[in-house]
Parts: C-alpha cells; structure tokens; sequence
C-alpha cells in the first residue's frame, strides 16, 4: 500500500499557534541548517515578529532579509553574529534572530567597555542564547553577549544606567523583564511551549515509517494531506505531487502516468518512474514516451 488517506484531517486543529514575544537577540550571517527539525512557514514575511508568531512550538526564529522565515529548535553559533539592531538586519542582508516565547519583552545593547549594572557578577559560559533567559528567570535582566573563540556568555543584573550603544557582534545584548514577570510566570509560558512542541511532533510523525505527508490537491490551504509512500507511489513518484505539509523545500514528485505511456506500463521504483511500453505513435527514449517523428 502506497497511501493511508486520513479523511482530509484538518491540522488547523491540530498545529499549535501560540502567541509569540519575538526577542531579538542578534542578526547572523547563517541559521542552523543542519537541524532536521526545521519548519519553513510559507509566504514572504516583512518582520520578524510576524515569522515568530509563526513559529509556535519552536524556540528560534530566522527571518531573511528577503522575506523567507525558518522555525528551528537550534540556536544561532556564537561565530555568526554580525552587526546589526533589529531594524536593520535586512539592510545588511543577514539574517534577524529572535527567541520565540519568553517573559523578557525587549532587548538594549551595550558596550563591553564601560557596561555596569546593579547585581551584575559577571559573565559564565552557557549552550545557547535561550539558556541565558531562563538562568536569568528570577531577575530583572539578561545580560548575553557571544565570544567568537569561547561560544555563548551570560549574566543576569537587576538594573543599568549605562547608555545604549548600536548592536555589534561583540555588543551585550541585555534583555528586560517586565515588572511582574516571575519564574512563576515563565514556568507556565514553559508548560504551554511543550505542549506545542509534543502536538507539532505528532504531526510530524503521524505517517508510518517510509511514508511522507503530502498535502491533498485542493485542500492545501487547510493543510489537508494523506501519507504516501513516495518512493513507490504511481502518482507522486519521488515526492508530493501538491506539496509537502510543513515543509516547502522537499522535492516535488512526478506521476507517471504521462501522455504516450501505455495502461499498466509504468512504475515507480526508488523514487523514479519506469516505463516499458508507449502507446501507438510514440516512442520509448530514455525512459519517456516521446511521439514519432
């Protein structure tokens, strides 16, 4: 069996779309492709707000400077970090990063030099700009700034006098709290989180082993989709015929019942159509049915 229909499921029910803070934390030259998680919102988007609220269920979003918006689980490298406030990311053509829910509501950079605060016992070492955040529930501010050689650096302060500075990769970028953001508060917005990231991993492991989502003809805009074994499957060989659910840069799939193919001679094997007979007036040329001259 090459299909499992799921009678047209709608997953708007199914996809969590929780309400996004969209904190900057940087403008890179690179987001973390590498990670199989990521989901690829469709459309053009003009902020990063809008590609964060998007992106529920994730930790960081990456807007383009072109409009294209990825959702990942993965952190930008401290070594990728360009200068750049978050207004201007796209006019130096990188990319602008943001933590997609946290209690902290807006992010001031500082210079390395002459930074003080109150309550501020310096920097240690952390995995990743999300760390920092929750290391930093309980206070009034995060303090993060990235070491090209030695990775991610965090603090948290209660307040600062100092004067804002335009971001740079060696910045600190400070993130506020809110009066009346407890830990407490963050606990919760935490719980809401993993219940979005256990509904969104569902989704992508519904279909059986070897079978892809692909979305039903017609029905895309409600992200309707059957599972189909793409590699053998007559009318999506190779891919999706209609598209991919969650994701836009998989392959696009073919059918192989094409103009000249003779009833009942084609296959798909491996992701590929193979075809052993044509029809009366055409002619089988590297594997395509092609009409004689």
């Amino acid at each position: 069996m090459s299909r499992i229909l799921f009678g047209l499921s709608l997953l708007a029910g199914l996809i969590p779309f929780v309400a996004a803070d969209g904190l900057f934390i940087g403008c890179s030259q690179s987001y973390p492709y590498q990670d199989a998680s990521n989901s690829f919102p469709s459309g053009s988007f003009s902020s990063a707000t809008d590609c964060a609220a998007q992106c529920g269920g994730y930790t960081y979003s990456y807007l383009f400077y072109y409009g294209q918006c990825v959702c990942s689980n993965t952190g930008p490298s401290a070594t990728s970090l360009t200068d750049g406030d978050e207004d201007t990311c796209a006019q130096r053509s990188s990319i602008s990063v943001n933590i997609v829910s946290t209690t902290f509501d807006s992010t001031t950079c500082y210079s390395d030099q002459d930074f003080a605060a109150a309550d501020f016992p310096g920097l240690y070492p952390i995995t990743d700009p999300k760390q920092c955040l929750n290391s930093c529930a309980n206070d009034r501010l995060a303090v993060l700034q990235s070491e090209d050689s030695a990775g991610w650096y965090c603090g948290c302060a209660s307040s600062t006098d100092s004067t804002p500075v335009s971001c740079t990769d060696t910045s600190l970028f400070v993130f506020n709290h809110p009066a009346g953001a407890t830990a407490s508060g963050l606990a919760r917005r935490n719980a809401r989180e993993a219940v979005a990231q256990a509904k969104r991993d569902r989704i992508f492991n519904v279909c059986p082993g070897g079978m892809t989502a692909c979305l039903v003809p017609g029905l895309e805009k409600n992200e309707a989709w059957e599972c189909i074994d793409t590699q053998n499957d007559m009318e999506s060989c190779g891919g999706c015929l209609h598209g991919t659910f969650n994701n836009a840069t998989t392959a696009v799939g073919v059918s192989c019942a094409k103009p000249g193919v003779k009833l009942g001679a084609a296959t798909c094997a491996a992701g590929k159509c193979l075809i052993s007979e044509c029809k009366d007036g055409f002619k089988l040329v590297d594997s395509q049915c092609v009409v004689r001259a």
